[in-house]
């Protein structure tokens, strides 16, 4: 099932919301120290970046030029939807499939993003 406009929106806000945070707390760079790749297998398929490693720090929807310390893989938009507004249960959305996350390296990166779905700006 393809994503309602309003789903769209709610995930780019997400990410823009994202963006604003890491622009107004610089700091972030250094205490997090990862890459993030958020995928959405779609459809439509969607893929940003969360860049927490390079200073000063970025937000883009793009694929990693470089593999990402931390990859964060929802199945649908309304997945996505549904984790953020905390109406998924994250173990839920795991065992069932709806949500994956995988580690490359950076320990301290994937404490940080555990979950990453719940930006305050």
């Amino acid at each position: 099932m393809a994503a309602t406009a309003q789903q769209q929106q709610e995930l780019v806000k997400f990410f823009t919301d994202v963006k604003a945070a890491v622009r107004k707390h610089p700091s972030l760079v250094e205490q997090i120290g990862g890459v993030f790749h958020f995928m959405v297998k779609g459809p439509p398929a969607i893929s940003y970046v969360v860049d927490l490693k390079n200073a000063p720090g970025d937000v883009y929807a793009s694929q990693p030029a470089k593999a990402a310390d931390c990859t964060i893989e929802y199945k649908t938009v309304a997945d996505f939807v549904a984790i953020n507004a905390g109406k998924l249960d994250l173990k839920r959305a795991i065992f069932t499939g709806k949500l994956k996350v995988g580690l490359t390296h950076c320990p301290k990166a994937f404490a940080a993003v555990v979950v990453p779905t719940r930006c305050t700006p």
